[in-house]
């Protein structure tokens, strides 16, 4: 799927989610107003301070790391170049400014603990385990 078609098909699923809510006449909407508005307010606050901690993190490594903010400013400027504006696509061409911040969620990770659990049997090997 192209990266024009998948932020279509996003944007096209939130209008038909909103549409469907305004056509009922039932009070078996698909979302309540209530719901809608919790989950926008829950949105904003959990997701403005996630972004607000993970740029402060990279802005951190960055200044760690010239080489890397030299590298990452090289990918910057060549992608603004060929697209000349930002769009959902120049933006899908920053590979390694994606990189750097997937590593720098390794590195700084913003849960204090990630609990995994194991979903399918696994031996351990050389053990009874």
């Amino acid at each position: 799927m192209s990266d024009a078609t998948e932020e279509d098909a996003v944007v096209n699923q939130m209008q038909y989610t909103g549409e469907s809510n305004l056509a009922s006449d039932t009070p078996e909407k698909l979302f309540s107003e209530e719901v809608i508005s919790a989950n926008t307010f829950i949105f904003l606050i959990a997701g403005s301070e996630t972004v607000a901690r993970t740029i402060s993190f990279v802005l951190f490594a960055l200044t760690q790391h010239p080489e890397i903010q030299q590298r990452v400013q090289e990918e910057v400027d060549s992608v603004l170049a060929k697209h000349s504006e930002w769009s959902y696509e120049a933006i899908r061409n920053l590979v390694y400014l994606d990189q750097v911040v997937q590593e720098t969620q390794r590195m700084y990770p913003l849960l204090p603990m990630l609990v995994r659990e194991c979903v399918q049997p696994y031996k351990i090997p050389d053990s009874d385990l």
